[in-house]
């Protein structure tokens, strides 16, 4: 095949990235805005990891459950995969491209949760910055690239965050730059009575003024609590007062208020989170623990509500700013049965074995690369349970395996539909030894 060939396909499946899969003369080809079953005219356009690529030009016969994208921008800016399914049928068909192979073994059938909204869910969104046509532009990178697609609306982002979106660019069209590059900027949205918070990716030493501007922050309905980051790495602006945070999300049962800060890692959806935290909780009261780890807490959204009924929850975190957002929130619902661990989860936890520490149920929740080699050292823990969330499924499912290895059952998986238009899922695994 060559590249701006076209031909005409089958799709037999839906890949784990959202692409239709097909195959050619015993070649794989994946194809974006394509769905199993549907008979498609596609153009190639070159080759990538495990086969070639190309996108579909028109649908010969169509999956019953397509329908006419909402968004203009769909397949150009690379936000959403699956905007041409409608919001019902796109839970299975990525439930199923994900779990098929990591579901052996495992008894009774796979446990699927929708989020409660699958359009304006997004209360966090990460925008890039760069020039478009001469003007400084916000957007998202394009599919498989770094160009960027301009953005003004997104269906996956709560009201306020679209609100803010043109003053928004406006404003960093006017900042002094000089000497920086702005990569991005960080935008999260609690409560409707509470200021947004703003955060700006650098890079580079900013000047005083752009401090100052950044002090001052942009024009937003509600307000915008602005603060500057340069390579990961927070810079005093000048803002006097205490670190503002905003109500990420309110866990009803039991009552926590978790509050995140600028820079620490939130889901996305926070309708769904509760959703999550809820399974988490009913199996934490099944399995009856005493004490808990939370590995990779974060600022807190397990340890919290696990520290409603478990009577000792250890939280480990090795983000000096997750730690200072899970102490900040410790503080705001009156905990004293939570001790939080300021480090890395592999170190933590053979620290804790070395010294005889066990623990009924330990909960993980990895970031995206997973927890690879963490397994023989969560066993010397002796846990009844584990629950192990992850957004990648190649990472779990090779996490999985050296459970496995260690005499590990796997009881339970469970799709979460974090991310609705997209082809992405949070999958929470549950393990007893």
């Amino acid at each position: 095949m060559e590249p701006n060939q076209v031909i005409v396909l089958t799709v037999d499946a839906l890949a784990a990235g959202g692409a239709g899969l097909a195959r050619y003369e015993g070649r794989v080809v994946f194809l974006s805005g394509a769905l199993p079953g549907e008979t498609v005219r596609a153009e190639i356009q070159g080759t990538g990891p495990g086969g070639f690529r190309g996108r579909t030009v028109e649908v010969l016969e169509s999956h019953p459950d397509r329908r006419e994208p909402p968004c203009p921008l769909f397949l150009d800016c690379g936000g959403c995969q699956l905007m041409h399914v409608r919001d019902r049928a796109q839970l299975d068909l990525k439930a199923g491209a994900v779990l098929g192979d990591l579901a052996d073994g495992v008894p009774g059938s796979l446990t699927r949760v929708r989020a409660p909204e699958a359009m304006h869910y997004r209360t966090r969104v990460r925008l890039q910055a760069g020039m478009v046509r001469g003007e400084m532009a916000l957007g998202f990178h394009a599919a498989r690239s770094n160009r960027l697609v301009p953005v003004d609306f997104c269906h996956q982002l709560a009201p306020r965050l679209n609100q803010s979106l043109a003053p928004l660019a406006d404003w960093a069209a006017g900042l002094p730059l000089a000497g920086v590059v702005l990569n991005g900027l960080e935008l999260l949205a609690g409560r409707h009575d509470e200021p947004l918070l703003l955060l700006l990716d650098l890079e580079g030493r900013p000047s005083e003024a752009l401090k100052r501007a950044a002090a001052e922050g942009p024009d937003l309905a509600g307000g915008a609590a602005t603060a500057l980051s340069v390579r990961g790495r927070p810079v005093d602006s000048g803002r006097r007062g205490p670190k503002p945070a905003v109500t990420w999300c309110e866990i009803l049962e039991p009552p926590v208020r978790l509050m995140a800060r600028s820079g620490v890692f939130t889901q996305v959806n926070p309708g769904l989170n509760r959703l999550l935290v809820g399974r988490v909780l009913d199996l934490a009261r099944e399995s009856g623990p005493a004490r808990v780890l939370d590995l990779y807490a974060g600022f807190g959204n397990f340890s919290l509500p696990l520290g409603r009924t478990i009577p000792q929850v250890v939280a480990v975190e090795s983000s000096p700013a997750a730690v200072a957002n899970a102490r900040f929130n410790l503080d705001v619902n009156r905990f004293e049965n939570i001790r939080l661990v300021k480090a890395d989860a592999p170190r933590a936890a053979s620290e804790m074995a070395d010294r005889g520490d066990t623990f009924g149920l330990i909960v993980m929740d990895p970031p995206r690369s997973g927890a690879k080699g963490l397994a023989p050292r969560v066993a010397r823990l002796r846990p009844r349970e584990v629950l192990y969330l992850s957004c990648h499924p190649a990472a779990l499912k090779r996490d999985l395996a050296e459970f496995r290895s260690l005499g590990f059952t796997l009881d339970e998986l469970a799709a979460f539909d974090m991310f609705p238009q997209t082809a992405h899922l949070e999958v929470l695994a549950r393990l007893s030894l």
